[in-house]
């Protein structure tokens, strides 16, 4: 009942909102002006998609975390907020792929988490919920990709990671959609004391990218990098903002971007600690 209120609430939302300007400043902009909402369908078609985990770590679906342990979701996600544009109120409204993973307490796992996704809807709409239980470690790949399309697609993310106290998670990204597919990817992490966080992203392909990350170091001791690889050609255009919050004393922070771009290609990269 209150994930379909919450839905009700994004939906109204999001036939109110403005379409995001992604305008940062004099001549510093992103034009997604060609992206047809009303071509996206978050019900049209399924995608590949396989896991790989060790025995021990918990991967569920939405709805099994929900039957599971339906309190620690709802403290999450229930609540009605204003959301800061259209876009992501869609992504409220309509997630309809989503990934529950847990990472037991003082248990170190060597072999990585592996997700892979090969795109063929036209839309997809997913939600990653990683929570990593005291002195734990593990590290997470997710790789999507899709073939050449002539035809608009659309993929929409938000990714929320709970490092707790002395954990340590890396999760790393590679991105190769094809040349006509927009991404939307909002991402934040709360790392707890004496716990790290390393977001690795490698983003090669889409014909527009936005990936907004933040990372909340709010125990001392916490540590958090960032490092970003981009390769675009053609016309792609790749918006990152990256963002650390140094709640706690004694937090460290790192941030590295590498971009390479060829022919039209154009990168909007922003860094705030």
């Amino acid at each position: 009942a209150w994930l379909q209120k919450k839905r009700h609430h994004a939906w109204e939302q999001f036939q109110e909102l403005p379409f995001p300007s992604f305008r940062y400043g004099i001549g510093i902009f992103a034009d997604v002006s060609a992206l047809a909402l009303e071509e996206i369908d978050p019900l049209q078609g399924e995608d590949m998609q396989s896991i790989q985990a060790e025995e021990g770590i918990e991967v569920l679906s939405f709805q099994q975390a929900i039957e599971k342990d339906p309190q620690l979701l709802q403290d999450y996600f229930h609540k009605e907020t204003a959301y800061a544009h259209k876009l992501i109120a869609l992504h409220e409204a309509f997630f309809n792929h989503s990934l529950f993973i847990k990472i037991p307490e003082n248990k170190i796992f060597k072999k990585p988490i592996a997700l892979k996704i090969d795109m063929h809807a036209k839309a997809r709409i997913d939600t990653l919920f990683i929570i990593a239980e005291k002195n734990s470690s593990a590290v997470i790949i997710e790789m999507i990709a899709s073939s050449e399309k002539k035809e608009q697609t659309f993929r929409s993310q938000r990714v929320e990671i709970l490092v707790k106290e002395n954990a340590k998670i890396s999760y790393y990204t590679t991105q190769n959609l094809h040349k006509q597919a927009y991404q939307f990817i909002h991402r934040k992490a709360s790392v707890a004391r004496n716990a790290s966080l390393f977001w690795i992203d490698c983003s090669l392909g889409s014909k527009f990218t936005q990936m907004n990350t933040q990372t909340f170091l709010e125990g001392e001791g916490a540590e958090g990098k960032s490092w970003n690889i981009v390769f675009g050609d053609a016309a792609q255009c790749f918006d990152i903002n990256t963002i650390t919050h140094h709640v706690a004393s004694r937090t460290v922070s790192d941030m590295l971007t590498r971009i390479v771009l060829n022919e039209e290609a154009k990168a909007i990269y922003r860094g705030l600690i």
